[in-house]
């Protein structure tokens, strides 16, 4: 009996972990971009939750406030964005940081 315990024990183990319920896996976010900066983009989806995402600036470069999009991201960093819908006098708005250093 406990043979068949520990060979149940390690099976179920192994389905879930193979089963994709792990952190890291890849998500689909439709929303409206709320903002753009730094290697940042903030995108709030039709439930309104608000994702901050890392993002390098290339992918970053056609993308503006109020822009309608559709975006991956894994581990809070965006993948891919595709612009599903452009608002008809959406504005760019570029937040950069900047530091100065002050002796």
């Amino acid at each position: 009996m406990k043979r068949f315990t520990s060979i149940l024990f390690v099976f179920v183990i192994t389905l879930f972990l193979s089963s994709g319920l792990n952190a890291s896996s890849m998500q689909e976010i439709t929303g409206e971009v709320t903002l753009v900066g730094d290697n940042v983009v903030r995108i709030q989806d039709n439930a309104g939750q608000i994702y901050n995402l890392q993002a390098v600036q290339s992918k970053l470069k056609d993308i503006s406030t109020g822009y309608r999009v559709q975006a991956s991201e894994k581990d809070g960093k965006l993948v891919a964005i595709e612009v599903i819908g452009v608002p008809v006098e959406a504005k760019p708005t570029v937040i950069i940081k900047k530091t100065i250093i002050v002796n």
